[in-house]
């Protein structure tokens, strides 16, 4: 078996995923180096804690890079994430409410930035707009943080519905529209003059098609990352535990730094019995720092994928 195995059909989304320090961004990089093999793929990281360029052996930022013929990089800059997100979402804001002149919001945008999670929204936003250019770049495969924002960026879909269902009801209130949101909510299509309950039902479809795009296991890849030791299996575990709340599943597992020793195929077992729908990858243990592609290519020759 080969990495094609592990990767999305034609196209779709690839998240790498597990506790810091296991390999996600070295794992990201190979599997990215390889997947451009294939078809044009972009890579980027959402880790605050870059490190993708470092590995792949080029200088990244925030602008993307062509780093070879099939394969588009970068390095998001969390801030700059903030800024385009907010400033989508004050815009919207200006637009539903612009009977109310005295509302100046941009004044707010400074607090804002710093609200607690709005990175993780922001995060949400940023890999929906790639989702956008899967046309462009077939494979879009994302470095992410640390399972514990990991697992509330993939969860967010599901928090914000419960938010805006809440407010749909509220609005629809106000505005003597009870019934007509019924029939919405059924499926039904109907005329709303409402401006702002237009936007909010705008808002609950954007949201349905994000969890779809996580559930969809056709097109969105969650592969996890792990080593051989007990703390990253656990956290791993966690995770997996989490995302089955919602419906999805982690696709497959990679043991980085394997070795085939006892320990090695203790591991083995044990992550079939945890996860056994899941591939299992062997990434063994180099001894050589893998840092740059022509590396990255040698460490691909000696993937082993179950």
């Amino acid at each position: 078996m080969t990495l094609s195995q592990i990767l999305p059909k034609e196209k779709g989304l690839v998240m790498i995923v597990g506790k810091g320090g296991v390999g996600k961004t070295t794992f990201s990089a190979i599997l990215s180096i390889y997947a451009s093999k294939q078809l044009p793929t972009f890579v980027t990281s959402i880790d605050p804690a870059h490190h993708l360029g470092d590995v792949l052996g080029y200088k990244l930022e925030h602008r993307e890079k062509r780093i070879a013929e099939n394969l588009i990089a970068n390095e998001a800059d969390i801030d700059e994430l903030i800024r385009e997100y907010l400033s989508k979402s004050i815009n919207l804001l200006k637009n539903s409410y612009k009977d109310i002149t005295a509302l100046n919001l941009d004044k707010y945008f400074d607090t804002l930035k710093d609200s607690p999670g709005i990175e993780i929204e922001a995060m949400l936003h940023y890999i929906v707009s790639l989702v956008r250019k899967v046309d462009e770049y077939k494979y879009i495969i994302v470095d992410t943080p640390a399972t514990s924002i990991t697992s509330r960026l993939i969860g967010l879909p599901w928090v914000q519905g419960v938010w805006v269902d809440n407010l749909i009801d509220l609005r629809s209130k106000i505005a003597g529209l009870k019934e007509v949101i019924e029939s919405v909510k059924a499926g039904k299509k109907v005329t709303i003059d409402d401006k702002i309950l237009k936007e909010l039902i705008q808002m609950r479809e954007e949201i349905e098609r994000n969890k779809k795009l996580f559930m969809n296991s056709d097109f969105t890849k969650i592969i996890g990352v792990t080593t051989t030791e007990k703390l990253p299996i656990v956290d791993l575990e966690r995770l997996s535990n989490s995302l089955k709340n919602r419906g999805i599943k982690i696709s497959s597992v990679v043991i980085n730094k394997y070795k085939k020793d006892e320990n090695g195929l203790s591991v083995i077992n044990y992550l079939k019995e945890k996860f056994p729908e899941a591939r299992l990858i062997l990434v063994p243990q180099m001894n050589y720092e893998v840092i740059s592609i022509e590396k990255i290519e040698k460490v691909i020759e000696k993937i082993e994928v179950l």
